[in-house]
C-alpha cells in the first residue's frame, strides 16, 4: 500500500504505524517501516494503543480504528480519507466467515471499499480499501520487486484465531474463484445500498404519520405479504439508534420472529410491543419504563 500511494502520488501521502502492545517485536516492526518512510520522505507516526478485555481481535481492530482516527484529526492538517491495504483474499476470508455464521446481506457485501470510521456524532473520517481487486501474491511480488523483506505477524497464522485457519484451509483450496467472490461482494454490496435507500425512502414515509410530541417511536409495518423478514430487521435496528440503543441483527431478527406472533421484547432498555396506530397494525418502540421497587 505504501509503495503504490507513494507512486502513484509522491510527496502528498503520510503514513502511520500501530502497535497493539500485544507482541515484543511489534516496536521493532513499526521502526522498520519508519525507515522504509524515511528512505521514500513519507512522514510517518507511530501510535500505540491499550486494548479493552474481550475478544483479542475485535478490541485490537476497535483500538485501531481509534487510535487512526484520533491520529487524522489531530494533525495540522486534518486528513479526511486514510488508505488501508484490505485485499482480494482478505474478502474472501471476510465473507466466507460470514457466511458460516448466517450472516445476512450487510454482513455478505464482505469489506466495504469506503467506510466512516467516525464515532457517532464525530467529523468525518473514510477508510478507503483501493486493493480489494489486488490478490496478497501480487502485492508480496511488488514488495520483493522493491527490495524489500516483508515482516509477518504470526498471528496470521495463528490456529487460535478463526481467521488463521480458515485462511489455512482457503490456501489448499484449488476451486475457489477469489476473483468471482470479489465480484459478488460487490455486487452484494450495491444491493444493500439500494436496499438501504429503499427503507430510507419507508421511513421517511412513516415520520409523516407520526405525532412529533409522543416520546414512543411507531413503525407502521407496510401491508404487503411478500415483505421479507430482513426489512423489518434492518428497520428494527435503525429505530433502536433513536433511543441511542444498539441491537445486534441477530437479536433485532429474534424481536421480528416475536412481533410477528403478536409477542413484545425488551433489548438495551427498549421495550418493543405490537399494536395500532390510526387503525394499522405498527411496532411500538418505547423506553423500558422504570421498574416497580418495594
Amino acid at each position: 500500500m505504501l509503495l503504490l500511494a507513494h507512486a502513484v502520488m509522491p510527496g502528498r501521502i503520510v503514513a502511520a504505524s500501530v502497535d497493539h502492545g500485544l507482541r515484543p517485536e511489534a516496536p521493532a516492526e513499526c521502526e522498520f517501516v519508519a525507515e522504509v518512510c524515511a528512505r521514500l520522505s513519507v512522514p510517518h507516526d507511530i501510535l500505540t494503543v491499550e486494548l479493552a478485555a474481550g475478544n483479542l481481535q475485535q478490541e485490537a481492530r476497535r483500538a485501531r480504528y481509534a487510535a487512526l482516527y484520533r491520529w487524522a484529526l489531530d494533525r495540522k492538517v486534518p486528513i479526511h480519507m486514510m488508505a488501508t491495504a484490505h485485499h482480494l483474499d482478505d474478502q474472501v476470508e471476510t465473507m466466507t466467515m460470514r457466511l458460516n455464521r448466517g450472516s445476512g446481506l450487510s454482513g455478505l457485501r464482505g469489506i466495504r471499499t469506503f467506510a466512516d470510521i467516525a464515532p457517532e456524532g464525530g467529523e468525518p473520517v473514510v477508510a478507503f480499501r483501493p486493493l480489494l481487486g489486488w490478490r496478497r501474491a501480487e502485492l508480496a511480488d511488488i514488495v520483493e520487486k522493491a527490495g524489500l523483506v516483508p515482516v509477518s505477524d504470526p498471528s496470521n497464522s495463528d490456529s487460535r484465531f478463526d481467521r488463521a485457519r480458515l485462511r489455512k484451509h482457503l490456501a489448499d483450496t484449488d476451486w475457489l474463484d477469489r476473483e468471482g467472490w470479489g465480484r459478488s461482494a460487490a455486487l452484494l454490496a450495491e444491493a444493500e445500498r439500494a436496499l438501504q435507500h429503499f427503507l430510507i425512502e419507508e421511513r421517511v414515509t412513516l415520520m409523516k404519520m407520526i405525532d412529533p410530541t409522543d416520546p414512543k417511536w411507531v413503525f407502521v409495518r407496510p401491508d404487503r405479504p411478500a415483505r421479507p423478514d430482513y426489512a423489518d430487521i434492518e428497520q428494527v435496528v435503525y429505530y433502536f439508534t433513536l433511543f441511542d440503543a444498539e441491537i445486534s441483527r441477530s437479536d433485532a431478527s429474534s424481536l421480528v420472529k416475536k412481533l410477528k406472533r403478536n409477542r413484545g421484547g425488551n433489548f438495551a432498555g427498549v421495550l418493543v410491543t405490537p399494536g395500532e396506530y390510526q387503525g394499522k397494525p405498527a411496532w411500538i418502540f418505547q423506553r423500558e419504563p422504570p421498574r416497580k421497587t418495594g
